[in-house]
């Protein structure tokens, strides 16, 4: 069969996985192929501007009659660029709805819904198809607009995911008892709600109204931006409220995913909520904490995260805390998992103040397939690396490792390299590696022989010694990525070969991908930007023969003003700081490097 004899659904299921530039390359291969992307091209569309609106009306306009009806094939629509009203007030936007039929996704923002949703288009068809609503309100001041913005989103009856963004930054949505009861009843097949909300309540006065609340059956997905006055719960009330929620046992039961930004201030309350949602048994998959919103990680509260964990220990499949003060019961700054957690696949942690034990994590998570820890410090037990420990270590199912901005000794990534072998896709982000820079050949050798790579992310790299404090400007910022001649070596043989042959020559025993270096854009220290690029073919066979007589005088003369970078980059140390050495990744093997 040939390519242009492919059936219709086939290219249709094609067309899902490709960029908006290659379907519209395969609508212009043939005619067989024309209909099927153009259809996945009109699937899904995008206004920015106001001519685009009117643009898109027009289209549609004139292909009414068309056995073709574009009309017809519009599922999606997002309307991006906010507009003053003068523009908008010609637009015939009650046109534009009434000729997409089909249309099941609608995305507002930053546009006020009230562009949309008029005395003219209130009574249209497409509010009883919707399944997926993204809309932004002006706050929370005017009640008559509260009150417009809940009658319009209960007017979308098969809606199944509800997005409300504030307008303006510092604006929080309102959203009352009634209101919530209101909108369950209305939209049976809710699941998913995301709100930036601000809570005025006294729970003291509505506490008792707990056991009547209407359960949400359809409710999966919760995400609150929560920003209250203050503290809205107190201790003394807790346990009422858990009493009170247990007399109404269809509360949260649906509940998978529970995603909640909060204040500083708000930590009680966001904590209390946990243990309610503990105390019902809420079968929670998905938790995601973010206790800052726009400050800074030092104003955050401590959260002990094993508490966390292992409230939901049972069912919990992913979570992810972001930028708070870790806090043990000890006050040890190293985290350790205090249980198993055998379900657990997906775990984040970002932190400054957080010190992550590997070994611990890898032995407690046994089905983790992917983790990504930023802003802290990566270790390992100096147990778990002695030779007994090693034999007794279990290969571990990690496929996805994102390190960003934080510390790692140089020994680490051998333990990943040994014990992780189903390593897929790493990124290596504003990384600093702290190891022991060979003084004969200038190299720190960062050895990864059992990983097999399909891509590597890496970008903003530094290497410092383990122990000694240095200057950020004495740090060796020049990486090169290698992997080995055979990948199929055993244990043995790679431990015999870099005892044999490293010491002296480390390069030569494997194959050279990329010199990749990370540099200053600007001499200037007030407009510093930190870039990492690759070099050039020149400049990567500068740095190989520098490195070959690494040390020696003349080599290191014979550098100087020649470019180790292509010309148009800008700004950067012409000679690499070749003098301070470099990091060499040496993988099994490897398919795509990106640099970031």
């Amino acid at each position: 069969m040939r390519y242009s004899d492919l059936p219709f659904e086939i290219l249709e299921h094609v067309s899902d996985y490709l960029s908006t530039n290659d379907k519209r390359s395969c609508s212009l291969t043939c005619k067989g192929w024309r209909h099927p992307f153009q259809k996945a091209l009109w699937r899904y569309i995008r206004l920015n501007s106001h001519h685009t609106i009117q643009q898109l009306i027009d289209i549609i306009k004139k292909n009414q009659n068309v056995s073709t009806s574009y009309r017809l094939w519009v599922y999606s629509l997002q309307i991006y660029v906010s507009y003053p009203g003068t523009e908008t007030s010609d637009i015939e936007f009650s046109k534009l709805l009434q000729c997409l039929p089909n249309l099941r996704c609608l995305d507002l923002r930053p546009i006020s819904y009230k562009s949309i949703y008029t005395d003219t288009t209130s009574s249209e068809k497409i509010w009883t198809s919707l399944e997926t609503l993204k809309i932004q309100s002006e706050g929370y001041s005017d009640i008559q607009q509260r009150l417009d913005i809940f009658e319009f989103i209960n007017t979308c009856s098969m809606l199944r995911e509800l997005e409300i963004q504030a307008m303006l930054r510092d604006q929080q949505f309102e959203f009352s008892m009634n209101d919530f009861d209101n909108m369950h009843l209305n939209l049976k097949k809710l699941s998913s709600i995301t709100v930036y909300t601000c809570l005025k309540l006294n729970f003291s006065t509505i506490l008792d109204t707990i056991p009547n609340m209407v359960p949400a059956f359809a409710m999966t997905s919760l995400n609150i931006s929560w920003c209250p006055y203050a503290d809205s719960v107190t201790w003394g009330k807790n346990e009422r409220m858990i009493s009170l929620f247990r007399s109404n046992p269809n509360a949260f039961q649906h509940l998978e995913t529970f995603d909640l930004t909060y204040d500083r201030h708000s930590i009680l309350s966001s904590f209390i909520l946990l243990e309610v949602l503990r105390e019902l048994r809420v079968p929670l998959r998905h938790l995601i904490l973010d206790p800052t919103q726009l400050r800074y990680i030092s104003e955050s509260p401590s959260i002990n995260v094993n508490t966390v964990l292992e409230f939901f220990s049972e069912t919990l499949q992913s979570f992810k805390v972001k930028r708070f003060k870790y806090i043990s019961a000890n006050q040890d700054p190293t985290f350790k998992l205090s249980s198993y957690y055998r379900l657990l696949t997906d775990l984040y942690i970002s932190s400054n103040y957080v010190t992550l034990d590997l070994g611990d994590l890898l032995d407690k998570c046994v089905a983790l397939k992917q983790l990504e820890f930023c802003a802290g410090t990566l270790v390992i037990d100096p147990n778990t690396t002695n030779e007994e420990s090693k034999k007794e270590q279990q290969q571990h199912g990690l496929q996805i490792l994102t390190l960003r901005k934080c510390t790692v000794n140089s020994e680490i990534l051998n333990y990943l390299s040994s014990r992780c072998r189903s390593l897929k896709h790493i990124t290596l982000d504003t990384l600093l590696i702290k190891g022991s820079i060979c003084k004969r050949t200038g190299c720190l050798l960062l050895d990864m022989p059992h990983t097999s790579l399909k891509t590597l992310n890496i970008g903003q790299l530094r290497y410092s010694p383990p122990y000694e404090e240095t200057n950020v400007y004495d740090h060796s910022r020049l990486t090169l990525l290698s992997k080995l001649n055979d990948a199929s070596l055993s244990d043995e043989k790679i431990e015999r070969e870099k005892n044999q042959i490293d010491s002296e020559h480390p390069i030569l025993t494997s194959h050279p991908i990329d010199w990749v270096h990370t540099y200053d854009e600007s001499a200037h220290y007030k407009y510093k930007r930190v870039k990492t690029t690759k070099l050039s073919k020149s400049g990567a066979d500068i740095a190989f023969k520098y490195f070959q007589e690494f040390g020696s005088k003349t080599v290191l003369q014979n550098s100087k003003h020649q470019c180790l970078y292509d010309e148009e980059i800008g700004y950067m140390d012409r000679e690499c700081e070749l003098h301070k050495g470099y990091g060499q990744f040496r993988f099994g093997k490897i398919e795509c490097v990106h640099v970031i």
